[in-house]
C-alpha cells in the first residue's frame, strides 16, 4: 500500500458501514460523492459481504451500473444475471449444517451462492471451535457472521475484477469500516480507513479520515481530489 501515484481510476468501496450508516441507511452525501466521480471518469466497484442481491441493488439506487464485489467477494456482478461465481460452496454446505445440529442460528434468508450469513446472536470463536474440523473460514462483520471459502476475500475479486478492467491496483483505492475490508485495503494501491472502522483496520489503512460512514467516503475522496 502507498500514497496514490499517477491518476486514481478506480475506487473500489465497502456498502454497510460506509456508505450506510449503523442502521444501514445509504449516505445522500456517498451518493452524491460517487455520482461525481462517476463524471469524472472513475470506476466505482461496490465490494460488500452481503448478498449478490442486494449490492446490485445498491448500485441502482446509487444510479450507476458498476460492477460490485459480493459475498466477501465469492461473486462479481456486472449486472442483473451476470455473475462469476469465484468460489465453490461445498464445504461451506457442510460446516453450516454441522453447525445447525449444535446450536441455534438465525441464518439470513438471502440467496448466496458461495457463502452461508447469519445474525450474530453467538459468538464468532464458538463458531469456530464447533465446525474447527471443516476447511472454511469464519468472519465476524459488524452486522453479521460469515462461513466462507478459505481461498477468496474482497481482495482476490478485487484483483480479478480490475485485471478484467485492466485497471492496475496500483491506480485504485479502497475504503471500508470493518476487518472483512482487510485484504481489500491491503491489495488496493491505497487504502483508506473512516473514522468508524476497526481498529485492526486503520492500523493497516494508508490514510484515516476522521468522519464516519458516507461523510468520511465523501471527505477521502475530497481529499484524493477525486471530486
Amino acid at each position: 500500500m502507498n500514497q496514490p501515484s499517477g491518476r486514481i481510476k478506480a475506487v473500489a468501496i465497502d456498502i454497510d458501514g460506509t456508505i450506510t450508516d449503523n442502521q444501514r441507511r445509504l449516505s445522500l452525501s456517498a451518493t452524491k460523492a460517487i455520482r461525481r466521480a462517476i463524471k469524472n471518469d472513475i470506476k466505482i466497484i461496490l465490494a460488500t459481504g452481503n448478498a449478490t442481491c442486494f449490492a446490485r441493488s445498491t448500485a441502482i439506487l446509487l444510479g450507476t451500473n458498476c460492477p460490485v464485489i459480493a459475498e466477501n467477494g465469492g461473486v462479481i456482478n456486472h449486472g442483473i444475471n451476470d455473475n462469476q461465481i469465484l468460489a465453490d460452496n461445498k464445504k461451506v454446505i457442510e460446516a453450516f449444517k454441522h453447525l445447525k445440529t449444535k446450536t441455534e442460528i438465525n441464518e439470513f434468508k438471502d440467496h448466496r451462492y458461495t457463502e452461508k450469513a447469519f445474525a450474530p446472536t453467538i459468538a464468532p470463536n464458538k463458531v469456530r471451535k464447533i465446525i474447527k474440523d471443516y476447511d472454511v473460514e469464519v468472519i465476524h462483520t459488524k452486522f453479521a457472521i460469515h462461513i466462507k471459502n478459505k481461498n477468496i476475500n474482497k481482495a482476490t475479486a478485487l484483483q480479478k475484477l480490475t485485471n478484467q478492467l485492466n485497471i492496475p491496483l496500483e491506480q485504485t483505492i479502497a475504503i471500508g469500516d470493518s476487518n472483512n475490508d482487510i485484504e481489500m485495503i491491503e491489495k488496493a494501491g491505497t487504502g483508506i480507513a473512516l473514522g468508524n472502522s476497526t481498529k485492526k483496520l486503520k492500523q493497516k489503512a494508508d490514510i484515516k479520515i476522521n468522519k464516519q460512514n458516507g461523510q468520511g467516503v465523501t471527505t477521502a475522496l475530497k481529499k484524493l481530489k477525486i471530486i
